[in-house]
C-alpha cells in the first residue's frame, strides 16, 4: 500500500490509500495504478508532470513540494532521497542472494547471461535497459518481490563515489567487475581513476561475499587489496591460473567454442557471441553462477 511505501520512505502521506503496481519516474511510461515519484533534475522538473501522471492514472505522487492534488500524496524533503530509502527498504525485506556488476565493457552482457542462467533455477530479478545508476538500481530493486530467488544489478559510474553509493542501496553478496579500459577515460582522466572508480565494488563488499575477480586484468591485484577480506574470492581469466577458466577455444564468424572449466570439472561451452571477449564475458557469468551454487550443467545451458 502506499501508506506503507510512506513509512520506507519516511514521507508524509496525505489522501486516500491505495495500492500501488510499480514506482515510475517519467510520465511517458506510466501505467495505470502506478506510484509517481517528481525527480528533480537539472534541466527537468517532475514537479511539472503531476497533472500529466494524474491523467494516466497514477495511483499516488512523491514530491518535494506541497500538492493540490486529489490522489495519495508522499510528500518528502527530497524525491531522490526518498527512492534511495525505498530502495534500501525494499532489499532489506528480500534478502536474497544479489550480484553486482560493473566495467568498462561488458558489464551488460555478463548480467544478460548471468540472468540467463539463474532464470533456469526460478524467477530472478535483473536490471532492464541500462538502468545502472542513482535513479535504475533504485527503480530496479522497487521491483523486488517475494517470487524472487536472486538478482542481477548492473552498476555504472559517471563519478568516484557512484559505485560506492551504489552497493550501499543493493548491499549485493557477490561483487564482480569484468574490467577497466579507456571507455570512460575521457569522464575519469586515467585509466588507474577508472580501476579506482569501478574497485568501489570490491571496496565495499561485506566481509561476507564473494569477489569474482578477472585475473588476467591489469588492475587485478590493485582490486585484490581493495577488499575487506572478503568470505572468498573466485577467479576467472584465460592467461593465469584461475578457478573459472577455459581451454579448446575456437573463435569463427558464427560464434565461440571452449570447454569451460570450474571446480575440476569441464562441460564443452557453445556461444552463440563470437570473439575472445565472449568468452571472458561467458567466464564471468559462470564464476557468479557458481558463487550461488549453480550447477555446472545448468552454467552450461544457460
Amino acid at each position: 500500500s502506499l501508506s506503507s511505501v510512506a513509512q520506507m520512505m519516511q514521507a508524509k502521506f496525505s489522501g486516500p490509500d491505495a495500492r500501488y503496481q510499480a514506482i515510475c519516474t517519467d510520465t511517458r511510461h506510466l501505467k495505470p495504478g502506478d506510484l509517481f515519484v517528481a525527480l528533480e533534475g537539472q534541466h527537468v522538473d517532475g514537479h511539472d508532470y503531476i497533472n500529466i501522471a494524474e491523467k494516466r492514472g497514477a495511483a499516488g505522487l512523491v514530491v518535494s513540494r506541497p500538492s493540490a492534488s486529489t490522489i495519495a500524496t508522499l510528500l518528502v524533503p527530497n524525491t531522490l532521497e526518498a527512492l534511495a530509502l525505498f530502495a534500501k527498504a525494499m532489499r532489506a525485506r528480500f534478502p536474497i542472494p544479489m550480484v553486482a556488476i560493473t566495467g568498462s565493457s561488458g558489464k551488460t552482457t555478463i548480467k544478460e547471461m548471468l540472468y540467463s542462467i539463474l532464470s533456469l533455477k526460478g524467477s530472478t530479478l535483473a536490471t532492464t535497459d541500462n538502468l545502472n545508476n542513482e535513479i535504475g538500481v533504485p527503480l530496479t530493486l522497487s521491483r523486488l518481490n517475494p517470487e524472487h530467488w536472486a538478482a542481477v544489478i548492473e552498476m555504472g559510474a559517471r563519478r568516484e563515489g557512484d559505485i560506492a553509493y551504489l552497493m550501499s542501496l543493493a548491499d549485493p553478496s557477490v561483487g564482480l567487475i569484468s574490467n577497466a579500459s579507456m571507455a570512460h577515460v575521457a569522464i575519469f582522466g586515467s585509466t588507474h581513476n577508472i580501476a579506482e572508480a569501478k574497485g568501489e565494488i570490491y571496496k565495499n563488499i561485506k566481509s561476507s561475499g564473494i569477489a569474482i575477480l578477472n585475473v588476467d586484468e591489469a588492475h587485478a591485484d590493485r582490486w585484490r587489496s581493495m577488499m575487506h577480506k572478503p568470505a572468498k574470492i573466485i577467479s576467472f581469466g584465460l592467461k593465469n591460473k584461475a578457478d573459472v577458466y577455459a581451454d579448446n577455444i575456437i573463435l569463427d564468424k558464427h560464434g565461440s567454442f571452449c570447454d569451460l572449466h570450474i571446480e575440476g570439472k569441464a562441460l564443452a561451452l557453445t556461444l552463440q557471441a563470437p570473439g575472445e571477449h565472449s568468452i571472458y564475458n561467458a567466464l564471468a557469468a559462470a564464476a557468479a553462477a557458481t558463487a550461488l551454487g549453480v550447477e555446472l550443467e545448468t552454467i552450461q545451458k544457460g
